[in-house]
């Protein structure tokens, strides 16, 4: 097991529960007249039970390696974890709950559990050009995105548009050697580091990149990098 992009070598997974996609919770009205229909659905978080075996030679080893243990778990923000027989999928989980200190010591083993944001697949780099260009998004679901464009050329604006309807137009002069770098998570537009949320047209439209033939195009080649998303 991979969590936050460290492996412990005194731990293995001894069992772990995990369901294929998270559940998923219905709303579903029925009318007067006995008819039903599906107003939404929403995703719920998705728990993956995990029981780890914690390899120790004494009980004073044992609970030094689980405060060990606990500074590699915990964490602030949510992480990638992957699993070794599954090393294409990953999950953005952060550890939910408590350990039992006795179940360390009496059975070298930690029952904990993993909330599970979200499930990623392949990371992937899309070459942007200031032509349409038709490309594949794979994965499930839709998924953020992130850009990267290092100008070659003065500009007095930038522009980056799908043709589902996403658009992330800029009003600014860039000169040559100015990197542009754009997070859809975070809404964040920097240049050279700094900030540049200022130049946002009010015309932009945020919007993830859904699955399945998408065309793209940028005012300056662009490099465009997605992680497929799975339910």
């Amino acid at each position: 097991m991979t969590f936050n992009g460290t492996r412990k070598p005194f731990v293995t997974v001894l069992e772990k529960k995990r369901p294929y996609w998270a559940p998923l919770n219905r709303n579903i009205h029925t009318t007067r007249s006995g008819h039903t229909r599906l107003l939404n659905t929403e995703k719920e978080v998705l728990i993956i039970p995990v029981t780890l075996f914690i390899d120790g030679n004494s009980k004073e080893d044992l609970l030094s390696k689980a405060e060990e243990v606990a500074g590699w778990l915990i964490t602030k923000e949510e992480e990638k974890l992957t699993f070794d027989d599954q090393p294409n999928r990953h999950f953005m989980a952060a550890l939910d709950g408590g350990v039992d200190a006795d179940e360390i010591v009496s059975f070298s083993r930690c029952s904990i559990e993993f909330s599970c944001l979200y499930k990623m697949g392949a990371e992937h780099t899309l070459p942007i050009t200031t032509s349409n260009q038709t490309f594949a998004i794979t994965g499930q679901e839709s998924t953020p995105w992130t850009s990267r464009t290092r100008f070659t050329v003065p500009q007095s604006s930038f522009n980056l548009e799908t043709s589902r309807g996403g658009k992330v137009i800029l009003n600014y002069d860039f000169i040559a050697g100015d990197v542009l770098e754009i997070d859809y998570d975070k809404r964040d537009v920097r240049l050279n580091g700094k900030d540049l949320a200022v130049s946002l047209a009010f015309e932009t439209v945020w919007k993830e990149l859904e699955p399945g033939p998408v065309q793209i195009k940028a005012s300056h080649p662009t490099d465009l990098s997605y992680s497929e998303r799975y339910y």
